[in-house]
C-alpha cells in the first residue's frame, strides 16, 4: 500500500503499483469466474442455474484484458494517490482523512482511464459478443472508435470513488494505529517497511471489508 510519508517518491509509487498489481491480479484470478457468471446473468435477465452455468461456459473468457489492465491500472492509481497525498499534505487546515479521500478520488479518476477499456472488453467477451481479446478490441474500435472503450466511464468513476474514499482513509487510520503499537512495543518510530506483510494485509482487508459494507447499499 501507499506510504504515509507526505514526501512524494516515484520509487515508492512504482513499488506500490507493482504490489497493487500483483494483489489485484491474484484477486481477479480467484474472483473472475464468479464475475463471469454474474455478468452473464445480468445480461440475460433470466433465472439461471449457477452450477450448470459454471459447467457450460469458459469462466476465464476475457481474463486476458484483466491481466493487461491490472498492472497499469494499479500503477496509475497509486501514482495519482501518492502524488495528490503529497501535494495535499501542505494544506494542514484540511482534516487528514479528507485529504486521503481526495487523493483516493484522484487516484481512481486516473486508474479508470485504464480500467474502463478493460471492463468494456471483458464484459463483451463474457457475454459472448467476441471470441478473443483481439476480436473484441477490433470490433469495438471499428463500431465505436476510441470512445467505445470509454462507454460508462463516468458511472464507473462514480462507483469506484465512494469505495476508495472510505477504504484509503480507513486503511491509513489502521496503519497509524499499527505504527503506534510498534512504537509502544519497540520504543522507536517505525517505517512502513518495518510493519510485517501480515499487518499490511490485515489493515487492507479490514479497510476493504468495512468500505464494502458501507458502500454496497
Amino acid at each position: 500500500m501507499a506510504s504515509s510519508n507526505p514526501k512524494f517518491s516515484v520509487r515508492d509509487s512504482i513499488i506500490s503499483g507493482v504490489a497493487g498489481g500483483m494483489a489485484g491480479l491474484t484477486i481477479d484470478l480467484i474472483a473472475f469466474p464468479i464475475d463471469s457468471i454474474k455478468t452473464r446473468l445480468q445480461a440475460s435477465g433470466k433465472e439461471v442455474n449457477y452450477v450448470q452455468q459454471a459447467k457450460s461456459v469458459n469462466l476465464y473468457k476475457g481474463f486476458m484484458s484483466v491481466i493487461l489492465g491490472a498492472f497499469p491500472g494499479a500503477a496509475l492509481f497509486f501514482l495519482g494517490y501518492d502524488t495528490a497525498k503529497a501535494r495535499l499534505a501542505h494544506f494542514s487546515a484540511i482534516p487528514e482523512n479528507v485529504r486521503y479521500a481526495c487523493a483516493a478520488s484522484f487516484g481512481e479518476i486516473c486508474a479508470t482511464l485504464i480500467r474502463n477499456p478493460v471492463e468494456v472488453i471483458k464484459q463483451q467477451m463474457q457475454i459472448g459478443l467476441h471470441d478473443s481479446f483481439s476480436d473484441s478490441l477490433r470490433g469495438i474500435h471499428q463500431k465505436y472508435g476510441i470512445a467505445g472503450f470509454y462507454k460508462g466511464y463516468l458511472s464507473l468513476v462514480m462507483r469506484e470513488i465512494p469505495f476508495a474514499c472510505c477504504q484509503l482513509p480507513i486503511y491509513e487510520t489502521f496503519k497509524r494505529f499499527s505504527h503506534k503499537h510498534y512504537f509502544t512495543k519497540h520504543g522507536y518510530a517505525s517505517k512502513d517497511s518495518d510493519l510485517s506483510s501480515w499487518v499490511h494485509a490485515k489493515n487492507g482487508s479490514l479497510a476493504g471489508g468495512i468500505s464494502g459494507l458501507v458502500t454496497t447499499p
